[in-house]
């Protein structure tokens, strides 16, 4: 598994980690804020730092949506790597047509279609539904977040 399972880390990672750079810092290049290459070692800084503090966090919600007793374990790493391969794929494609996609919704999608297609009650639906509200409460928390900054920031400058 292992043979198989470095690659497809490094496939995944490398191509969240050009989606997410790429959603972080495009504004900020494309308002001109940021030269590309000092907005592109930010992000590199700033995602690993990231990803090695509280990345943990995530991946044991993702591991806590898997009812791994479900499967055996050779089958549960086969499931973990199908979705990490499609996951990596899947976000690669997005990202070189320019779409902002989450890796973290096709890992999920993957595990819960695996699961699903097990019929061994692998998918723990009750954590899956937390995740679920979190995908539709983020945009909608993001967008008034936005709003109330931009309004501040509108206060204090002023209307020119």
């Amino acid at each position: 598994c292992v043979l198989f399972g470095v690659p497809a880390a490094i496939l995944l990672s490398f191509s969240n980690g050009a989606n997410d750079c790429a959603n972080s810092v495009g504004t900020a290049v494309g308002a001109g804020a940021l030269s590309l290459r000092t907005a592109v070692i930010v992000d590199a800084i700033v995602e690993a730092a990231g990803a090695l503090s509280v990345g943990r966090f995530v991946a044991g919600t993702i591991a806590s949506e898997i009812n791994g007793d479900a499967f055996p374990p050779t089958m549960l790493a086969l499931a973990m790597l199908s979705a990490s391969w499609s996951a990596g794929a899947t976000t690669l494609l997005a990202t070189l047509y320019g779409y902002p996609i989450s890796a973290t919704h096709g890992i999920i999608s993957g595990l819960v279609a695996i699961g699903a297609v097990s019929g061994k009650g692998a998918v723990a639906w009750e954590g899956l539904g937390f995740t679920v509200i979190g995908w539709v409460a983020s945009p909608i928390v993001g967008g008034l977040a936005g709003f109330i900054v931009m309004l501040v920031v509108n206060k204090l400058v002023g209307d020119e």
